[in-house]
């Protein structure tokens, strides 16, 4: 990716963004197929991939599944995007707790 200043999101510099892709993002290897073949990464490489998604607790499982379907990777929550929802969301009631369905509780 050309280096435009534009490739900045939340501070953190991104060279893809992936999106829309859902449940794909957990098959095994899915992640890890992408970057070999589209980031020229090597397949047992880790990659840097940040996660962003629904805040809740599908949205969290997708990312713990995603994790596990893709050990060779080093794939984190995208924080910054998860502060600015948050800060955007003040003053909205948010469901306090998942529920017990699935969801640990040290996200």
């Amino acid at each position: 990716m050309q280096d435009t200043g534009k490739n900045i999101i939340a501070g953190v510099p991104v060279d893809a963004l992936l999106y829309g892709e859902g449940n794909k993002i957990s098959k095994r290897g899915a992640l890890e197929e992408y970057n070999a073949g589209m980031l020229g990464g090597k397949k047992d490489q880790a990659g840097r991939f940040f996660y962003f998604g629904d805040l809740d607790p599908e949205g969290i499982r997708l990312f713990f599944r995603a994790r596990e379907a893709n050990p060779n990777l080093d794939l984190k929550p995208f924080s910054g995007l998860y502060r600015l929802m948050l800060k955007l969301a003040e003053g909205v009631e948010l469901l306090n707790e998942c529920g017990g369905i699935g969801v640990p509780r040290r996200f």
